[in-house]
C-alpha cells in the first residue's frame, strides 16, 4: 500500500472514529447480531416478550445500524409492558411508562454517539402515534447524519403518504432502495409504490423482487401483490403458480395467503387442479387455523366434485343432498355450489329450497353470477323479476337495524354533522385513522365507488377515531382527491357507542337511517363489486318504497 494512502486512511478513520460522521449504510446485522435476533424472535413468538426484549437490545448493542433489531427491541419491550390482569387502562399507562424508559436508554444512547442515525431514527419511532412532528423531526436529522441508513426514509414517506403527498412518498421510497440495494423490504416498498403512477413499471420492478430474492419473504409478498392487483386472467395465474413454486407454502406466509387466491382461479376454471392443490396444502401446511381452513376447502371441493359426477349419472336427489350439506368455507363467491345446486334441484324438486338459499347469500355478499342465477331460478318458479326483487328487499328490510344517531364535527370548518343530514342517501360510516394501512389501502376503491354513484346518492362519512392524527386528515383526503366528508372522533366513540374495534370498520346504512351491512376492510375488484351491489340494492329499494308513497 503506498505511504500516501495509509497517511490518508489513518487521518480519515482518526477524524471519523472522533466525528463520528461515517456513513454507515444500514445493517442487515452482522453474524453476533443476527444470532441474538433470531433468538429474539423465537422468543417474541412464544410470547416471552420481556426475554424477547432483551434479546434484541443485545443484538442493536453488537450492531447498532442494524435497524430491523432496533423496531423489534422498541416492539417487543411495548408488549411485554401489559397488565396481566387485562386491564386495558392498565396496561395504556404501564405502555406509556415502557415508552419514556425506551427514549431515556436511546437518548443516552445518543448523546454518547450523537452522530450515530440510528439512534435519532429509534428517537423518532418511539413518538410513533404521539408527537408526529418529532418523528418527521428525528427522522430527517438520521438521514441528515447518514444518508444511507434506509429506515428514516422508509419513516419519511410513511409521513408523506399521510400527509396526502405521494410524489414525495414515492421519491423517499426510492432514497430508501437506493441506500439499501441489499435489503427486499426496501425494494419491494419502492416496487409497490408504482402501482398507481406507473402500473408497467411496477410489475417489473416488483418481478424484480422476486427474482432477486428468492429466498425472501419480500419476494413472495411482491408475486402475491401482483398476482391481487391484476386484472387479467392468464397474468393472475402465472403469477400465482410462479408464487407457488417458487416460495414453499410451508416456508413463506405470503405464498400461503397466495394460495387461496389460486385456489379461487382453479375453481373457477380448473376444478380438478382446485382438489389436487387443496388435497396438497392440507399434507404441508402445519395443523393449526391456517390447515383447518384448507381442509375445509378440501371438504368443499370434494363435494362439488362427487356431486358433478351425479349430475353426469342424472342422480339429482343424490346430488342435491350431497350439496345441501356443504359447509361454507372462508370464499369471496359461491356461485360454484349455487349453480350446480341449481342444476340438481331441475330434478330432485328442490328449486324452492335453492332460491331460499340462494336469496340469502345473494343478499349477503352479492355478486354478479349469483343475482343472475336468483332471476333465473325464480323465473322457473314463474316469478317475475318485480317479484324476486320484492324478494331481495323484504330480506333487506328484515336486516335493517335502526342507526344510532350522532353529531360530530367535520374537518375543516368544525361545523356539526349529522347522520340524519343524510336522510334519503346511502351512506357508509367509515372508521378510520390516516396511519392506519388497510384504511389507507381501501380508501381508493371507496372514491372509486363514491365517483360511480355520485354524491347525490351516496356518501361516505369518515371518523378519525385518533385525535393524534387530526392534522394528517386534511392533507391526506385533499392529497388524494377523496370527496369524503371527513369528522372528529374517538376510539371510545368507535367502540362504546357502534361497537367498532380494529379498523377500518365500516357500516353501510340505508337512505331511512337504518343500518344494513357491517363490512370490514375492501380490496380488490370482487369486494368492490359486492358494495356496489350492496348500495345498488339499498338505492333500489328506497326508489320503489318513494314510489309507492307517491302513487
Amino acid at each position: 500500500m503506498p505511504h500516501n494512502f495509509k497517511h490518508c486512511f489513518f487521518l480519515c478513520s482518526l477524524f471519523l472514529l472522533v466525528t463520528g460522521t461515517l456513513f454507515a449504510q444500514e445493517s442487515l446485522g452482522v453474524p453476533a447480531a443476527k444470532a441474538e435476533f433470531e433468538q429474539g424472535e423465537a422468543l417474541r413468538k412464544k410470547s416471552e416478550f420481556a426475554s424477547a426484549s432483551a434479546a434484541y437490545r443485545r443484538s442493536v448493542e453488537l450492531d447498532p445500524d442494524f435497524a430491523e433489531a432496533h423496531s423489534m427491541f422498541i416492539f417487543a419491550s411495548k408488549l411485554s409492558a401489559r397488565d396481566p390482569g387485562g386491564d386495558q387502562a392498565k396496561s395504556k399507562a404501564m405502555a406509556d411508562e415502557m415508552i419514556e424508559k425506551l427514549k431515556a436508554i436511546y437518548t443516552e444512547w445518543a448523546q454518547k454517539e450523537p452522530k450515530r442515525a440510528s439512534y435519532q431514527w429509534a428517537l423518532g419511532d418511539l413518538n410513533m402515534y404521539k408527537d408526529y412532528a418529532k418523528v418527521e423531526q428525528y427522522s430527517r436529522k438520521a438521514v441528515e447524519l447518514d444518508p444511507k441508513f434506509a429506515r428514516a426514509w422508509q419513516t419519511l414517506a410513511l409521513v408523506a403518504e399521510v400527509s396526502g403527498d405521494n410524489a414525495r412518498e414515492q421519491e423517499y421510497l426510492k432514497k430508501a432502495a437506493a441506500a439499501a440495494p441489499d435489503n427486499p423490504a426496501y425494494q419491494f416498498y419502492y416496487a409497490n409504490s408504482l402501482k398507481h403512477s406507473d402500473p408497467a413499471r411496477y410489475a417489473k420492478a416488483s418481478l424484480a423482487v422476486a427474482e432477486r430474492f428468492p429466498a425472501h419473504e419480500r419476494g413472495a409478498q411482491s408475486l402475491y401483490w401482483l398476482a391481487f392487483n391484476e386484472n387479467n386472467p392468464a397474468k393472475k395465474l402465472a403469477y400465482l403458480e410462479k408464487l407457488k413454486s417458487q416460495y414453499p407454502v410451508a416456508t413463506f406466509g405470503w405464498s400461503s395467503s397466495g394460495m387461496s387466491m389460486l385456489f379461487d382461479v382453479y375453481r373457477k376454471t380448473t376444478p380438478d387442479k382446485a382438489l389436487a392443490l387443496a388435497e396438497g396444502l392440507t399434507s404441508v401446511i402445519p395443523n393449526g387455523s391456517s390447515n383447518q381452513h384448507w381442509q375445509s376447502l378440501l371438504a368443499y371441493q370434494k363435494a362439488l366434485t362427487q356431486a358433478r359426477a351425479l349430475l353426469e349419472k342424472k342422480e339429482f336427489a343424490e346430488a342435491f343432498k350431497l350439496l345441501d350439506g356443504v359447509k361454507l368455507p372462508r370464499l369471496n363467491d359461491y356461485s360454484d355450489l349455487f349453480k350446480l345446486k341449481a342444476a340438481a334441484a331441475e330434478g330432485s324438486g328442490n328449486a324452492q329450497k335453492v332460491y331460499d338459499d340462494l336469496l340469502k347469500q345473494t343478499v349477503k355478499e352479492p355478486t354478479d353470477d349469483l343475482r343472475a342465477l336468483l332471476f333465473k331460478l325464480g323465473e322457473g318458479l314463474k316469478k317475475t323479476a318485480a317479484q324476486v326483487n320484492a324478494d331481495l328487499w323484504q330480506s333487506l328490510d328484515a336486516m335493517a337495524k335502526p342507526a344510532k344517531t350522532f353529531t360530530l364535527k367535520r374537518y375543516g370548518d368544525e361545523k356539526d354533522v349529522s347522520l340524519s343530514d343524510y336522510r334519503g342517501k346511502v351512506v357508509l360510516l367509515n372508521f378510520w385513522y390516516p396511519f392506519c394501512g388497510p384504511c389507507r389501502g381501501e380508501n381508493p376503491s371507496l372514491q372509486k365507488i363514491l365517483k360511480k354513484f355520485g354524491q347525490d346518492k351516496f356518501a361516505i362519512l369518515a371518523v378519525n377515531v385518533y385525535p393524534t392524527e387530526d392534522v394528517f386528515v386534511l392533507p391526506y383526503m385533499k392529497g388524494n382527491r377523496f370527496d369524503f366528508i371527513p369528522l372528529h372522533g374517538t376510539e371510545g366513540f368507535a367502540e362504546k357507542e357502534w361497537g367498532a374495534r380494529g379498523y377500518p370498520t365500516n357500516f353501510l346504512i340505508d337512505p331511512q337511517g337504518q343500518t344494513i351491512y357491517r363490512l370490514g376492510p375492501m380490496r380488490g375488484d370482487a369486494s368492490e363489486r359486492t358494495f356496489e351491489l350492496q348500495i345498488q340494492m339499498l338505492l333500489e329499494r328506497d326508489a320503489r318504497q318513494q314510489s309507492r308513497k307517491s302513487e
